[in-house]
C-alpha cells in the first residue's frame, strides 16, 4: 500500500475498486483480515486497485509490472509518508525499510557492496546450510511440528547469521525469538486498533507499550554485543554488520 504519486497531471483516473457508504470504508475489513481482504481485492480489480479505508484513499499495487514501475523505474514519485509506515516506525524505529526520500538513498549506498553478486552467493550457500540442519532435524523428530515457531527460528537463525555472522545455538534463540514476536504483535494491534485512524489524523503515537520497550532493548542489546565482538577482531566485511562498522559517511 502506498500513497498517490505526485503527479502534474490533474485528476488523473482512479484506479478500480469497491465503493461503499460506511464511514470507515473498508477499514474493518483491513484490519480484520488484511491479508484475505487484499487478496480478494486483487483478484476481483487487478493488479492495481482502491479502496477507502478509516479517511484515506489506499492504493493497491500487487501486479508485477506496476511494482517494477513504482519500485524500480519511477521510485522518486512515491513516498512512504503513509500510515501503515508511520505505524511501523512507531515499532521498529527509522531504520532503511522505514526511512524515505534522501534518507533512505544514503542508508542504501551504505549497504550497495552487501548486495554484490559475490556477496549474494555467499549468503545462499549459508541460508542454504541452515536450511538443511532444519530439515535434518525435522526429519528426526517424531512428535508434530509447529510451522510458525520453525519458521521464526528460522528466519533468526539466517538474519543472525548475514547480518551478524553468528550462530545462535537454539537454547539462546529464545528470548531474541520471543522479542521478535513481541515486535510483530506490537505492529499488528496498533494497525488493528479502532483508534488507529484517530492516531493517523491527529499524529500523536500510541499509548506506550512496556513489553514492546523491553522487546527492542533486548533486540538492541544483542545488535550491541555483535558489534562490540567484530571490533574486537580483524574481519573482513564478509557480512551486513562488518561492512557497516567498517563503512564512513
Amino acid at each position: 500500500m502506498i500513497q498517490p504519486p505526485r503527479s502534474n497531471v490533474a485528476n488523473p483516473p482512479l484506479p478500480p475498486g469497491p465503493t461503499t457508504y460506511h464511514p470507515l470504508g473498508y477499514m474493518k475489513a483491513m484490519t480484520r483480515d488484511p491479508l484475505h481482504f487484499l487478496h480478494a481485492l486483487a483478484l476481483a480489480h487487478g493488479g492495481i486497485a482502491q479502496f477507502r479505508a478509516g479517511f484515506w484513499p489506499v492504493y493497491l499495487v500487487a501486479g508485477p509490472a506496476a511494482i517494477r514501475h513504482l519500485l524500480r523505474d519511477n521510485p522518486a514519485n512515491y513516498s512512504k509518508n503513509t500510515f501503515t509506515y508511520r505505524m511501523a516506525r512507531s515499532v521498529t524505529g527509522n531504520g532503511l525499510l522505514t526511512s524515505d526520500g534522501q534518507e533512505w538513498h544514503q542508508r542504501r549506498r551504505l549497504l550497495q557492496p552487501i548486495f554484490a553478486r559475490d556477496h549474494i552467493a555467499h549468503y545462499d550457500t549459508q541460508i542454504t546450510a541452515i536450511t538443511n540442519r532444519m530439515l535434518q532435524r525435522w526429519q528426526e523428530q517424531t512428535r508434530p511440528i509447529e510451522v510458525s515457531t520453525e519458521m521464526t527460528r528460522l528466519t533468526l537463525n539466517i538474519a543472525c547469521k548475514t547480518f551478524f555472522d553468528l550462530d545462535i545455538a537454539e537454547e539462546e534463540t529464545g528470548p531474541v525469538r520471543e522479542a521478535v514476536l513481541t515486535l510483530s504483535h506490537a505492529f499488528t494491534q496498533r494497525f488493528r486498533s479502532k483508534l488507529a485512524p484517530f492516531w493517523g489524523i491527529l499524529g500523536f503515537p500510541p499509548p506506550s507499550n512496556p513489553a514492546l520497550s523491553r522487546a527492542q532493548a533486548t533486540l538492541t542489546a544483542v545488535v550491541d554485543q555483535a558489534i562490540h565482538s567484530l571490533t574486537q577482531i580483524e574481519t573482513s566485511a564478509g557480512n551486513v554488520l562488518a561492512h557497516l562498522i567498517q563503512t564512513s559517511d
